[in-house]
């Protein structure tokens, strides 16, 4: 028996949703896309959106509709007294839509020992239950070391950690709710040996083996001295990894496991034993590992270089930067935070050397990102569309959410620094160097002021918002080929700024969806205050737009240009990682 949910009525929460708990009494207010703004029974002043699968055992009533009003200065909600938002169903509907796919999912590829990230856009799925399965298997994918279920803002992502060939196939991902279900098909691609071995130096004789064993069984571990070919055998009959081999300082050594059944892991990446004076051996194991290939971006830091690693033959990118320019201790904090990222649309990093290739630089290894600058990728086609952009808009924000999840504001957020692969489409946030910059003490002009956010402009404490501020232009730009504030000179650009004076122009936003202008609404607000975080924009129901306008892309093109063309003096740096 289901009861009616309507405004007034108060009842009882049956799951944990953000500060409100299982079992917690609230009272309706209002519906509000596809669920219900409440407010709890002791605290009538705070108002907490739900979806309607909360509340046990209900039917929410749509016999009431709506008309906008404010609820503050950047935020609209209906109210009673007009049509309904698109969100909610008409007066007479028993259930809302079924879930549905969004968009085809792309096919992915990964490399032996990478993580891969197989992900399923949905629209309709608030309580849905996934399951994710490998085809040609009985059982459902569980949570386990090597499988990670995600799921945000309208997508279900499968993780597969230390990926191997085996794990090639197709997956099906079924979405099931009271009303419906879908699924989805994608086929993952990965490339390499059998398995994967890692090494790890840990002093300057010892070397950390480990590897995938479970296809292995009983091994014998084996080495190579670089540039030999000839295999050693270094301990025989192991049955668990990992193991600690002593070997010579000062050379470099790559690895693998030989199962008694003939098979084997793939080699090791090169790793360099230091001759102890810790110095000279970094730069030695650097260039015995990297070769250079070429220049591909540079910023007021650091040079960006593309190389090939010499004992794998995987490309990477080499961040350069002169201690005159950053110190040590920031390098190393850049390195630190990017190799503690495991987000699929934050740029990884592999190692750090100090004092390499030469004495008096830092270098970072770098996933390489075959791709242009995501403005760059769309102004090549011939025009894109609302949803497109809004994908793209989704997968920039979940990366600024897991950096403010942990404190961390990117606070560098611009065109030259959002990267995309060609292969899978997938959004790449790079250079975090500003990240873990901390505050200075003189006030010094913002890095790029056609982005730059009040406080930067005035010279106030920056943080999380300030990036959201730079979300709300990039997204500005990405529907319309125009920049919001921007002006004929930097004074009346930078007045622009201080009176959050911007507007959509009909030409370019006419067919833009209303949802999108609300959520830029709610980015570009003057007071950091009151702008939405990353979490909030992403719940955005803008994301759930099935294809909105078509955007011509010769708005992007001219764009892109007049960033390319304009002098330093007006853009201050680019600061390009890499194109």
């Amino acid at each position: 028996m289901f009861r009616l949910v309507a405004p007034g009525a108060r009842v009882r929460l049956s799951a944990d949703w953000g500060a409100l708990r299982a079992g917690d009494d609230v009272v309706v207010r209002r519906l509000e896309g596809n669920g219900l703004v409440v407010t709890q029974a002791d605290n009538a002043k705070q108002e907490h959106w739900i979806p309607a699968s909360l509340i046990p055992n209900s039917s929410v009533s749509r016999a009431w509709s709506f008309r906008p009003r404010k609820l503050n200065a950047d935020r609209i909600v209906p109210e009673a007294g007009s049509s309904a938002s698109p969100g909610i169903l008409g007066s007479g509907s028993k259930c809302p839509l079924p879930p549905c796919v969004s968009s085809a999912p792309t096919p992915i590829k990964a490399n032996s020992g990478e993580i891969a990230r197989l992900a399923v856009q949905v629209s309709q799925a608030d309580g849905a239950v996934v399951a994710w399965r490998r085809e040609g298997q009985d059982k459902d994918i569980q949570e386990s070391d090597r499988y990670r279920l995600r799921q945000s803002a309208g997508f279900f992502y499968l993780e597969i950690t230390r990926c191997r060939p085996a794990d090639s196939g197709a997956y099906c991902c079924r979405i099931q709710c009271d009303n419906g279900s879908c699924s989805a098909r994608i086929y993952l691609t990965v490339s390499g040996g059998t398995g994967t071995t890692w090494a790890r130096v840990l002093d300057s004789t010892r070397i950390e083996v480990d590897w995938e064993g479970q296809e292995i069984g009983k091994c014998d571990v084996e080495y190579r001295s670089m540039p030999s070919t000839n295999w050693t055998t270094a301990l025989e009959d192991i049955e668990n990894p990992p193991v600690v081999l002593d070997l010579l300082p000062g050379a470099s050594y790559s690895f693998r496991v030989v199962g008694k059944n003939g098979s084997h892991t793939s080699a090791s990446p090169i790793v360099n034993l230091p001759l102890g004076d810790g110095t000279a051996w970094e730069a030695e194991q650097f260039v015995a590992r990297y070769l250079e290939l070429d220049e591909i971006g540079k910023g007021r830091f650091a040079i960006v270089r593309r190389a090939r690693d010499r004992g794998t033959g995987q490309e990477v990118a080499l961040k350069q930067t002169p201690r005159q320019k950053q110190s040590r201790s920031l390098t190393r904090a850049e390195y630190d935070l990017l190799a503690s990222t495991h987000h699929g649309n934050i740029v990884r990093a592999f190692a750090l050397f100090e004092n390499a290739p030469q004495l008096g630089v830092d270098t970072i290894i770098l996933e390489l990102v075959r791709g242009p600058t995501l403005f760059c990728y769309l102004s090549k086609k011939s025009e894109y569309t609302e949803s497109m952009a809004s994908k793209f808009a989704n997968q920039l924000l979940s990366a600024l959410q897991w950096l403010h999840h942990r404190d961390k504001a990117h606070l560098d957020l611009k065109p030259e620094n959002v990267l995309v692969d060609q292969d899978t489409g997938i959004v790449k946030l790079i250079d975090l160097g500003e990240a873990v910059r901390g505050p200075v003490e003189e006030v010094v002009p913002p890095a790029d002021l056609e982005f730059a956010a009040p406080e930067s402009v005035l010279g106030r404490p920056v943080g999380t918002y300030t990036d959201m501020w730079a979300a709300g232009v990039f997204i500005y730009v990405l529907l319309s080929g125009l920049s919001p504030f921007l002006d004929d000179s930097v004074e009346e650009t930078t007045t622009n700024i201080l009176k959050c004076d911007f507007c959509f122009p009909d030409e370019y936003f006419e067919m833009i969806s209303n949802e999108a202008k609300d959520l830029l609404g709610r980015l570009l607000c003057l007071r950091s205050e009151d702008r939405a975080t990353a979490e909030v924009s992403l719940a955005s129901p803008w994301f759930k737009v099935s294809k909105g306008a078509t955007i011509p892309s010769t708005r992007m093109a001219a764009f892109t240009e007049r960033r390319a063309h304009c002098s330093k003096s007006h853009r201050d740096h680019r600061n390009s990682f890499y194109t």
